[in-house]
């Protein structure tokens, strides 16, 4: 045997597990409130997931301050938070995403098309995307969406009646009380309308409750979108002149020798009941 000393083992490179928030000198002081959000766990897509109400409402207070991350109805509104993370548990979404796709229209909660393609694509058991195809011209367009369940033997269909009976009606300028898609793209209108009319039909465990942003429209009559507004510089010009008509009559209105006059009139005090001078 050797009398020389067995080699010795390198030496493993050490693991820096200094804390960088320590070494900046910066201390953290650990509350209530920041003790019960350490507790909320981290799903693996980075979605937030809360394990019991109580945390659901604290992510929810969370997003409701979120301002411009979020649309204005979601702004302030715990309420409308919670709703909106219950559906995004349900659905596996993230409740940011799933807020910045709904409006609020008529008074009901409303969702875009994506949605309710997005969730029959996730949980309702399909083999593959809904597949639209398209017959006819003009008012007579239809669109038919096909899917396939997991679970049937043969894929499934939908048929959208013919694009005239299922438009919404126009106002008195002629535009459509509704979703302008109508008009402007009536092929991707009809697979939206078909694919909600599907999920509906085949899948409603999926869909209770769901209402889409253009069919409120549509059934409020509202015209929705920025692009949408209303120009009512004529109304206005034409008020313009109706005020400068009046003033060139010395008609009374607001005007300040007209305020100060009645500010300083002294109406006459009134006798009590029972007294006389």
């Amino acid at each position: 045997m050797s009398d020389q000393p067995a080699p010795e083992a390198p030496e493993k490179e050490a693991i820096d597990r200094r804390d960088p928030v320590e070494e900046a000198g910066i201390k953290i002081k650990v509350g209530d409130a920041r003790a019960a959000a350490q507790m909320i766990p981290v799903g693996e897509r980075g979605y937030i997931t809360p394990q019991d109400f109580a945390q659901m409402a604290d992510v929810a207070k969370a997003m409701a301050n979120a301002k411009e991350a979020v649309p204005i109805h979601v702004r302030g509104n715990l309420g409308m938070s919670i709703a909106l993370h219950d559906m995004a548990m349900a659905w596996g979404f993230s409740p940011y995403r799933l807020a910045n796709e709904s409006s609020v229209i008529g008074g009901r909660l409303g969702f875009t098309s994506h949605v309710f393609r997005a969730v029959m694509n996730e949980r309702a058991g399909l083999r593959s995307r809904l597949r639209p195809t398209y017959a006819g011209e003009g008012d007579q367009r239809t669109c038919t969406v096909t899917g396939h369940f997991k679970t049937e033997i043969d894929p499934l269909s939908y048929t959208t009646p013919p694009i005239e009976k299922i438009r919404p009606d126009r106002n008195e300028r002629g535009e459509l009380k509704g979703s302008q898609l109508w008009d402007e793209d009536p092929d991707r209108q009809l697979f939206y309308y078909a694919s909600r009319a599907f999920c509906r039909m085949y899948a409603p465990e999926v869909m209770l409750g769901m209402y889409g942003s253009d069919e409120l429209a549509d059934a409020a009559g509202m015209r929705v979108g920025a692009e949408h507004a209303i120009d009512v510089t004529s109304e206005a010009e034409a008020l313009a002149e109706r005020l400068k008509a009046q003033a060139a009559q010395d008609v009374e209105g607001f005007s300040q020798e007209h305020v100060e006059a009645v500010l300083n009139h002294k109406p006459k005090k009134k006798l009590k009941r029972g007294k006389r001078r």
